[in-house]
């Protein structure tokens, strides 16, 4: 799938999101995570399938970091850190498939996404979290990590024109600042 869009094959993605999307998301192998048997997804979930963030193992790889060097839990919901002292890495490695297609400057996925299957563009590229030995003497001690979105990964002008161009054609799809 990650080939199909750094390649722009838009026909061969949306053929295989048809088939495989479900599959992908609901046994949370592959893309997402697992969901229950009798779990019921509404159709504001079905539609927001697209902004499943990829798997940790794949992030790591594209980082260039281990596997074991890295932590599933980050920051805790007060902000609090996890019993396992984590450090935040800023990366540009994708999180979305929007982040992915914006990345490799194919225009056309990225039209897709966002206007057919209303991609999240505000969806935040996430820090991937390492275990550290030693915690942090405080939280805030720790540098801020920028809020950096699908637009701030685009690599082509034409890819970036799309979200502007649908950010002032439909203001209301999403929180665009």
């Amino acid at each position: 799938m990650v080939d199909m869009v750094r390649k722009g094959k838009v026909d061969v993605l949306v053929d295989f999101l048809s088939k495989y999307e479900d599959e992908l998301v609901k046994r949370g192998g592959g893309w997402g995570p697992a969901l229950a048997d009798g779990d019921d997804r509404s159709s504001v979930t079905e539609q927001k399938n697209i902004d499943t963030p990829f798997p940790l193992w794949w992030r790591a790889q594209e980082a260039g970091i281990s596997l074991d060097e890295l932590s599933d839990a980050g920051p805790g919901e007060n902000g609090d850190t996890p019993p396992a002292a984590v450090e935040a890495i800023p990366t540009s490695v994708p999180n979305t498939l929007l982040q992915l297609a914006a990345e490799a400057g194919v225009e056309e996925i990225v039209q897709y996404l966002l206007i057919e299957r209303r991609a999240d563009p505000a969806a935040p590229i996430a820090p991937l979290h390492r275990r550290t030995t030693p915690p942090p003497s405080s939280s805030s001690d720790a540098p801020a990590i920028p809020h950096r979105t699908a637009y701030d990964l685009a690599s082509a002008r034409a890819v970036r024109d799309v979200f502007r161009r649908l950010m002032v054609e439909q203001p209301d799809w999403a929180e665009w600042a």
